[in-house]
């Protein structure tokens, strides 16, 4: 057996899987002292028969009850069961939806590059591609420094991003700023020692910053603001099933989740936000973005409709990939699709916009 088989069977282990998340998952270590620290308007039997309403039904560990505070939720029972546990979602119905699926794309940011080109999909332009330190134009064709540093003040951007080939989370990531046509570093002048000493181990893509659209960027100017739209294939019809839009705080240049960046849902509907934006890892809630000011509650993301039928066109442009998440950058003039997601952050949609199961349309396979 292969190792990443015996990896994948140890992960379908309950007793592997949630012995090592309970040691090492944060969130749900956060989640249980504030359990044991506070008291709630539920009592102990009331607590005890939900647990137990979720172990029978998902037939895991309910540990996901701590992580995302139902405890402190006024929930029916169909909703505290749209809750998708982790352990089933990442080891019993995503491997499904992927069985036959080609993931090395998704999983290389240069190879998805080449995808969204291929297939007429908008998404930021590469100035060069770094591979172990050569660098090589789109034609590949090996360049020196020198005309990899003509290529971006040639370039009209004012900002370049230099992504790790298989980087997640915005870690990373260098960022590059063009000021009166020079290039900066973290305020310094890049140099030819540095950049290549930054790129040598590993694989990475350069691409040009975007703009977003003005209104956008009067919700966070920091970072682009995206939107993270999964799409699925249903009777062999696409449809959008989950939108949030993902916002960067305290200066940061992206907007992961990770990074401490916060999330609001939109209603796939209408566009419209919703009243709190949240953030993923520290239980945060916002009324307001908390360095703008901007208030969620009452706005929407204007030419919804068209973004919509953009993104179901990006979809069937890419049917081999039966269910992603996407995230996409608006433009004055358009959208930009930063990159698809296969494993999708299924924590962060259940942070700030409830539980999945119905919406997702993910169910146990028993029942």
């Amino acid at each position: 057996m292969k190792i990443k088989e015996i990896r994948k069977e140890l992960k379908r282990s309950q007793l592997v899987f949630f012995t090592f998340k309970k040691l090492t998952d944060s969130d749900f270590h956060a989640g249980l002292r504030e359990f044991k620290q506070r008291d709630f308007p539920k009592t102990k039997g009331k607590i005890k028969e939900e647990l137990s309403l979720i172990r029978n039904y998902w037939k895991c560990d309910p540990m996901d009850y701590y992580r995302y505070r139902l405890f402190e939720k006024d929930l029916s029972d169909e909703e505290l069961l749209d809750y998708i546990p982790k352990y089933y979602f990442y080891n019993y119905y995503m491997p499904a939806v992927y069985e036959n699926v080609d993931l090395s794309i998704p999983e290389s940011k240069i190879k998805m590059m080449g995808f969204f080109v291929g297939k007429g999909i908008v998404t930021p332009p590469a100035i060069v591609l770094i591979k172990h330190g050569k660098i090589f134009d789109n034609d590949n064709n090996n360049i020196s420094y020198e005309e990899m540093i003509q290529k971006m003040l040639e370039s009209e951007a004012v900002k370049f991003f230099v992504k790790p080939d298989d980087g997640q989370g915005g870690n990373g990531i260098i960022v590059i700023k063009k000021i009166e046509n020079r290039l900066y570093i973290n305020s310094e002048l890049i140099s030819k020692n540095q950049f290549l000493k930054k790129v040598r181990h590993n694989d990475f893509i350069l691409q040009e910053g975007l703009t977003q659209r003005s209104d956008i960027n009067e919700i966070n100017p920091s970072s682009v603001n995206t939107l993270r739209v999964v799409t699925q294939k249903k009777e062999n019809k696409f449809r959008i099933s989950a939108v949030v839009l993902r916002i960067g705080r305290n200066g940061s240049f992206v907007d992961n989740s990770c990074q401490g960046g916060i999330s609001v849902k939109v209603d796939i509907e209408s566009g419209i936000l919703n009243k709190y934006g949240y953030t993923e890892h520290t239980n945060e809630k916002f009324e307001r973005h908390p360095d703008t000011q901007f208030l969620f509650d009452g706005n929407s993301i204007k030419g919804w409709h068209e973004i919509k039928a953009h993104i179901l066109d990006f979809a069937n442009k890419s049917s081999e990939f039966p269910e992603v998440g996407w995230d996409i950058a608006i433009l004055e003039n358009n959208i930009s699709v930063i990159e698809i997601n296969t494993y999708y952050a299924l924590e962060l949609l259940q942070c700030c916009s409830g539980g999945m199961r119905r919406q997702l349309d993910v169910y146990p396979v028993n029942s």
